[in-house]
């Protein structure tokens, strides 16, 4: 299939180079250059795509094939931060020697503020899959506290109020 996309590609983008060269052209020139244009960002999409395939067969192996460093990567946090707006670091349940295990029980912001999830997050299986389950449980808990948070609001005073709730910029 990928060898069919591209024949027709360059098929296409050889027919329009033959229409550029006809001395009949100056009436079409704009459409044929903006076919060209759009061929011309096809043809790199494409490119791009099959080097994002090529990447990714040599390292599935390594990411999905190897336990020890899928064990491991819940521990990429540093890199929680490129992932999702203001998130620093989770906070991990600790096993019975005191080591971080997989479920996470809440999120620290990068102004060190604290909100713990309303259920633990199961940080466990493949990084897309675990990833999902923290974006999904970090809403639900802004959400939850945002409900709570307004609903607490005409009942406290202000000052009370603010340092109640999280600041809600985590999310």
């Amino acid at each position: 299939m990928d060898e069919e996309l591209i024949e027709t590609l360059e098929d296409n983008q050889v027919q329009l180079q033959n229409v550029m060269s006809s001395k009949y052209i100056a009436h079409f020139l704009d459409e044929v250059s903006s076919w060209q244009s759009k061929l011309s960002v096809a043809d790199l999409v494409i490119s791009i795509w099959f080097e994002v395939q090529r990447t990714w067969t040599h390292l599935e192996s390594i990411f999905i094939g190897s336990e020890d460093i899928r064990s491991q990567l819940p521990e990429v946090q540093k890199h929680l931060s490129k992932l999702f707006d203001n998130m620093a670091k989770m906070h991990f349940e600790a096993d019975e020697e005191g080591n971080p295990s997989k479920a996470a029980l809440g999120m620290h912001s990068k102004e060190d503020e604290y909100v713990p999830f309303i259920q633990a997050c199961d940080c466990s299986g493949q990084v897309e899959i675990w990833l999902n389950r923290v974006l999904d449980t970090m809403r639900s808990t802004v959400r939850h506290e945002m409900t709570e948070a307004v609903t607490a609001y005409e009942d406290k005073p202000r000052e009370q109020w603010l340092f109640d709730y999280p600041a809600q910029n985590m999310v």
